[in-house]
């Protein structure tokens, strides 16, 4: 008597009322989809987005001979966006599915969680406004810096001492990171050198040949069957409130080459300026710091002029 007098309690009425017991249960259910909703990794919905993209295409698009995608977003929700809601928009849907040279494998750092939130957590700290800064293009990313923490020359040491960010990473220091925290220093700390720059690489993805890094342009088909995606990149660096006015390379041999030459076809900005790479500097010039720290402070000046 009792168990069919719960299930008349549970049941939908016939005339299409829920009793009260039935909205408790709706309420419930409610409560547990908030909850799923509040602890879904956002970047799987993302990657789930991108698989529909390629089928559908409905309300994206997909640049399939760059391997980059972006989400076409109305003027208004444009600007709700900060600097780095951007920058993070775009890392974190980098794909790449270009042919690669033999023995050759991307290095992507941001299909892990973990890395997703270093990143997170720097661009939020030094990246929540709108302000226009001029962009700081390395080569690609490394395997002992940005290729493991997502964060262009900041290796797990520097992220942690010199960008108050905590990580589980392993702390070795890579000397192109020693040097640009060396030179964050002598600007005045890293808080005032990311309000006016933004240091990325012209390709935004690292590569390993054997065990060791390998830059882009070292292999002349590659660079031909990279170019569109350079270009997809540096198109959308500057669609993040990016400065037009100036850029800097840090490399002063064949990345320059490369990026005066991209620079020249597509007019992204009006001067290029460019500087010894910190890895050159610290390898080969160590004990000239002091001077390639001016020069490097000279040049930056002159690139917010």
């Amino acid at each position: 008597m009792l168990h069919h007098r719960v299930v008349r309690f549970l049941n939908v009425t016939s005339i299409g009322k829920v009793s009260i017991a039935g909205w408790v249960l709706l309420l419930l259910t409610a409560l547990l989809l908030v909850r799923i909703f509040v602890a879904v990794d956002w970047a799987l919905i993302r990657e789930a987005i991108r698989l529909l993209a390629r089928s559908r295409g409905r309300g994206y698009f997909l640049r399939r001979s760059t391997g980059l995608f972006q989400k076409r977003v109305s003027n208004s929700m444009k600007d709700a966006l900060t600097f780095g809601d951007r920058a993070f928009q775009f890392s974190t849907s980098l794909t790449f599915d270009i042919r690669m040279p033999r023995d050759v494998v991307v290095m992507n750092p941001y299909r892990e969680v973990k890395v997703r939130a270093y990143v997170r957590s720097f661009l939020s700290k030094f990246y929540s406004d709108n302000r226009e800064r001029v962009l700081v293009f390395g080569i690609n990313p490394g395997r002992f810096g940005s290729g493991i923490t997502g964060v262009t020359f900041t290796d797990p040491v520097a992220l942690e001492m010199f960008c108050d960010i905590p990580n589980d990473l392993p702390k070795k220091r890579e000397l192109s990171s020693v040097f640009v925290y060396e030179f964050a220093n002598h600007w005045g700390g890293a808080e005032k050198l990311y309000r006016d720059f933004y240091f990325t690489a012209v390709s935004p993805l690292g590569f390993v040949k054997n065990g060791k890094n390998f830059n882009f342009y070292d292999d002349p088909r590659f660079l031909a069957d990279i170019k569109p995606f350079l270009i997809s990149s540096i198109k959308a660096h500057l669609d993040f409130g990016s400065s037009r006015k100036a850029a800097i390379v840090l490399g002063t041999g064949k990345i320059k080459k490369v990026f005066e030459n991209l620079n020249n076809e597509y007019q992204f900005f009006e001067r290029v300026f460019a500087v010894e790479h910190p890895r050159f500097i610290m390898q080969y010039r160590r004990k000239y710091i002091r001077e390639y720290l001016e020069a490097y402070q000279k040049t930056f000046a002159e690139a917010l002029r």
